[in-house]
């Protein structure tokens, strides 16, 4: 039933007041604790040691997240999303517990793994509550205020984990995670209670499983990038794809046999469910990956120090919110839907492709100006998709369509940043190598090299990030495909009605 409280206009205010706060918080949760995590990682490495397996500290988190996106998704549709979002939550405050008290890095994967079954949910029952409890036209305006609460907690987490990481210790900082969750707690529980649809009896088990090994095979997949880019062998990548690729088969098969299946193919396979989702994996992989290979750029390639690269970092996140929360009011007032984002991605295209192709020429005041026009674009693209998904799905599907585009733009931000960071470590190592041995140098601060022969090796790490801004540029284009191409064009009436 969508619109559980009353939608008119005396009321917005009491439906805003008792819905927002309850999924913005969760939101917020999620996105800054991945922030917040990535910033610790080196204390977490300098105490603790073991520096080859911090990267599954990230892995971890990852790969549950990702799994756990769509059972979040088909369990709120069977038995109520206020508690999944329990359930959730109690899974990030027992796992952020057992990461803060860990003496090795074998038990803090272990708590991340145990937070990204938490973290799954966040995100996509955030959504789908705003499907459930809000009237369809007043949906854009919730997603420009959602993604204000997104802008703010990618700028809050990096700064307060930073601050707190080297005024208090790593622990501190990822502690911050448990008292906003149990806040989050008390929030869900003054939402009503909807009847349930279903019975956990029906949940498709052998579906989640062979969309448990497809997931794990291709991230695995992912990580044999960097590998194959120092000059290993692909036959283990081909191998894992070639799992992923059968798995993904059987899942297919089962799904359409299923009596309640995980993923309702009939569902999933509208033209504007799959075309939103590809769009939503094209957008991970841009912004993702633009905002990972960034700070990299700046510190190598360019020598900025790091408080130029955080007000740089500000640049590129800052618009966002401010174009996500005027593309939600547009929608409401016209009812109009992909037209924005395909705008904004067109000319954040247009945007990447003048940025690569000068990248190496830029002058490091016109970088502000190019990032903040990027973010702008970004910023019109999520929320779009989630109330265009929600608007086809129906009220019986809300979850699993939330969760779809969810699980598209995570799943398309791994495997973008992967494949963004193997072009650029291919495009240094493709001189005499000395470009790819200072490149290491720089971002450890210490590349002391005669002026004349530092210069030209700049000049060539500025080269060699090149390809990468093009392959960035390469998955905007693609999302532009999916936007213009996508049937939805107006939101008209409840498709209930």
């Amino acid at each position: 039933m969508t619109s559980d409280l009353a939608s008119k206009p005396d009321e917005s205010r009491r439906l805003f007041l008792r819905v927002f706060p309850s999924i913005m918080l969760p939101m917020f949760i999620a996105i800054s604790d991945q922030t917040l995590v990535a910033t610790a990682l080196p204390a977490i490495a300098a105490d603790l040691g073991q520096v080859t397996l911090i990267t599954w500290i990230v892995v971890a988190f990852l790969m549950m997240n990702s799994l756990a996106a769509p059972v979040y998704g088909r369990f709120g549709d069977l038995i109520g999303r206020r508690q999944m979002m329990l359930i959730a939550l109690t899974f990030v405050i027992l796992g952020a517990s057992i990461v803060i008290t860990a003496t090795n890095v074998h038990v803090i994967i272990f708590g991340r793994a145990i937070q990204g079954l938490g973290g799954g949910g966040l995100m996509s029952l955030s959504q789908a509550l705003i499907g459930q409890m809000v009237p369809l036209r007043k949906r854009g305006s919730y997603q420009g205020y959602l993604a204000a609460v997104n802008a703010t907690a990618t700028v809050a987490g990096p700064m307060l984990g930073g601050l707190l990481t080297q005024q208090f210790g790593w622990r501190i900082a990822l502690a911050l995670t448990i008292p906003l969750a149990l806040i989050a707690l008390v929030l869900t529980l003054r939402l009503p209670k909807v009847p349930s649809r279903g019975s956990v009896a029906n949940f498709d088990a052998p579906g989640l499983i062979f969309f448990a090994a497809t997931v794990v095979l291709l991230l695995l997949a992912v990580q044999q990038l960097e590998g194959i880019a120092r000059g290993g062998s692909p036959f283990l990548m081909l191998l894992l794809v070639c799992g992923a690729v059968a798995t993904l088969t059987l899942l297919a098969r089962r799904e359409k046999r299923a009596a309640s299946p995980l993923f309702p193919l009939p569902v999933l396979s509208h033209p504007a469910i799959w075309r939103s989702a590809c769009f939503a994996a094209c957008h991970g992989a841009t912004y993702v990956s633009l905002v990972a290979i960034t700070p990299l750029y700046l510190i190598a390639a360019r020598g900025l120090n790091a408080n130029m690269v955080g007000f740089l970092l500000l640049t590129l996140t800052m618009g966002v919110g401010v174009s996500s929360m005027i593309t939600g009011h547009l929608v409401s007032r016209t009812g109009r839907t992909m037209v924005f984002p395909s705008i904004g991605v067109t000319v954040l295209a247009a945007l990447l492709l003048v940025f690569a192709w000068r990248s190496p020429t830029l002058n490091t005041w016109q970088l502000p100006m190019f990032y903040f026009a990027i973010s702008l674009c970004i910023g019109t693209v999520m929320g779009v998709l989630q109330v265009t998904v929600q608007y086809v799905a129906g009220p019986e599907n809300l979850g699993v369509a939330a969760s779809a585009v969810q699980f598209s733009r995570t799943l398309g931000a791994s495997l973008g940043t992967s494949l963004v960071g193997a072009v650029i470590f291919i495009s240094l190592q493709a001189g005499d190598g000395r470009a790819a041995e200072a490149f290491g140098m720089a971002l450890r601060g210490a590349m002391e090299l005669p002026a004349s022969e530092a210069l030209q090796i700049r000049g060539e790490m500025l080269a060699a990030f090149r390809p990468g801004f093009l392959t960035v540029a390469a998955f905007a284009v693609l999302g532009c495909l999916m936007g213009w191409s996508n049937p939805v064009r107006r939101m008209t009436a409840e498709p209930s009605e």
